[in-house]
């Protein structure tokens, strides 16, 4: 019981390691967020009445979904190396 569990779990992880994200898509995403950070800047300027309010908000904005996306570029690759990678050898023993 134990050991088909382990194998059906070493199979999901062999599937997150082999089929990365579409590039496209990470792509597009790259691309909404670059606009985002140039119009809302442009619109908070031009709406917004107090200036130190629409620096706050335009800065937490775009700061929250930049974050965002490069945990989950992190978080796409957990495997290898890197200093936020997972301990595969620890795990094992």
């Amino acid at each position: 019981q134990e050991l088909s569990r382990g194998i059906v779990n070493a199979k999901d992880v062999q599937k997150i390691a082999e089929f990365p994200f579409p590039f496209p898509y990470t792509q597009l995403i790259v691309v909404m967020l670059v606009v985002q950070s140039i119009v809302t800047p442009v619109l908070g300027a031009i709406q917004g009445s107090n200036p130190v309010l629409v620096f706050v908000v335009t800065f937490a904005s775009v700061f929250v979904l930049w974050c965002m996306n490069y945990v989950a570029a992190e978080l796409e690759q957990p495997f290898g190396e890197d200093f936020n990678d997972l301990p595969i050898p620890k795990m094992m023993a």
